[in-house]
């Protein structure tokens, strides 16, 4: 049996003993959010507003958009390190003067690439640097640490698949998202101003997809938590498996004012479990929305079909950045900056070489095939996260056993 408390712990005996969850009321949490997520909103902005520039940019500076999609590359790179390099200075100065700082230094970074006039200044200064000052805004906000801690984070089990299935999928999203300003532009025809308008079905979806998931997210969690019959999971051995687990448990209270106990929650068969289930059919619809994107463009359909290929792979796709987000932080819990660090690394790096590959690859053998692989690469997402749901419990614990041996020891 579950008990499901109120929104402010009303009916919850627990609230008698345990201090408040934070220190902020309802009022600054809103306001708090809005702050960080509109200094938030110029990572992703510095993309979407480059992509549709690239076949003027290329025709403007006399060079190649493979070229010009090496700047794209460049950019990646950059905001993957930048947040672990430069991010314990948050914690050092403080949030709020040092995200001011690369906020100035990020409007000043955009007026010296508007003003540019060759590839050189392009690719190698100016295009970095709204890379560096928009990827540390958010680090700052997030209090990501230094990058040797990240490397520890970055092979631990559990953590390595989602970082990898997560990485696939930024690496897919962003060369889909470069794609539409190059190969589908070129192919329908389509000025830069047009080609920005591409971008509002992929765009949309995303943004009912960010608001939406992490609602069903909270629905299979209290569905999981009611249904849930355990007891606190026990001393982890090497052969334990969730065959093994024991099947009664006292009463689970789910309160959005409390944390819970989320070892006693069984973490990993319960959250773990449901959060993995809703990302199923995001994965499916994600590959083949991919695999159907790129061949319209090989038949050259009507503009209507990429375009609704584009609305399913953007929704799905953010979708899954939202569940793999919650996901790395359950798997550190009082780490979770870390696991953020080091999934920053890995996605960024690897979608900048997806980005740097789209042109040669499609010149080599076609959009339609070259989206194939792209999907190919997704599925291997499936068997990954299937591991996950069979051990990922057990990693969870052995590695909070070895934590606990380290400190008692």
């Amino acid at each position: 049996m579950v008990v499901v408390a109120a929104a402010e712990g009303n009916g919850d005996p627990s609230n008698d003993q345990m201090p408040p969850y934070s220190v902020f009321n309802r009022a600054q949490k809103r306001i708090i959010t809005w702050q960080t997520s509109s200094s938030a909103f110029f990572s992703g902005l510095s993309s979407f507003i480059y992509y549709p520039t690239i076949i003027a940019l290329s025709e403007s500076l006399h060079v190649s958009v493979a070229a010009i999609n090496l700047t794209v590359a460049a950019y990646l790179i950059v905001a993957g390190i930048a947040p672990s390099v430069f991010g314990d200075i948050s914690d050092q100065k403080g949030r709020r003067p040092v995200s001011l700082i690369a906020l100035t230094l990020y409007f000043a970074a955009n007026i010296g690439l508007a003003t540019q006039n060759s590839y050189a200044a392009l690719r190698q200064d100016t295009r970095s640097s709204p890379a560096v000052t928009s990827s540390r805004t958010r680090a700052f906000l997030n209090g990501v640490p230094n990058p040797f801690t990240c490397l520890s984070t970055m092979f631990q089990k559990g953590t390595s698949i989602l970082i990898v299935a997560g990485a696939i999928t930024y690496t897919i999203y962003s060369v889909l998202g470069t794609s539409i300003s190059t190969e589908m532009a070129e192919l329908y025809g389509l000025n830069p101003l047009l080609s920005g308008l591409l971008y509002l079905p992929s765009g949309i979806g995303g943004l009912i997809a960010s608001l939406q998931t992490g609602k069903l997210l909270d629905y299979q969690y209290k569905v999981v938590a009611r249904s849930l019959e355990a007891s606190p999971p026990p001393s982890v051995s090497s052969d334990l498996s969730p065959t093994t687990l024991p099947t009664h448990a006292p009463p689970v209270s789910v309160s959005r004012s409390q944390p819970n106990d989320l070892y006693a929650f069984l973490i990993e068969r319960a959250r773990l479990r449901a959060r993995l289930r809703a990302m199923a059919p995001f994965l499916l619809i994600s590959s083949f929305s991919t695999l159907g994107y790129g061949w319209s463009l090989h038949y050259k359909t009507h503009i209507v079909v990429p375009l609704l290929m584009q609305l399913l792979s953007g929704s799905t796709q953010v979708a899954i950045f939202v569940i793999i987000g919650t996901l790395l932080t359950d798997f550190n819990p009082g780490r979770s900056s870390t696991a953020q660090a080091a999934y920053s690394i890995v996605r960024c790096g690897l979608a900048a070489g997806g980005v740097a590959a789209l042109r040669p690859l499609v010149e080599s053998v076609g959009v339609g095939w070259c989206f194939t692989i792209a999907t190919g690469a997704s599925v291997l997402c499936a068997p990954l996260l299937v591991g996950l749901w069979i051990w990922g419990w057990g990693w969870r614990r052995e590695r909070q056993e070895r934590n606990e041996e380290r400190v008692l020891g």
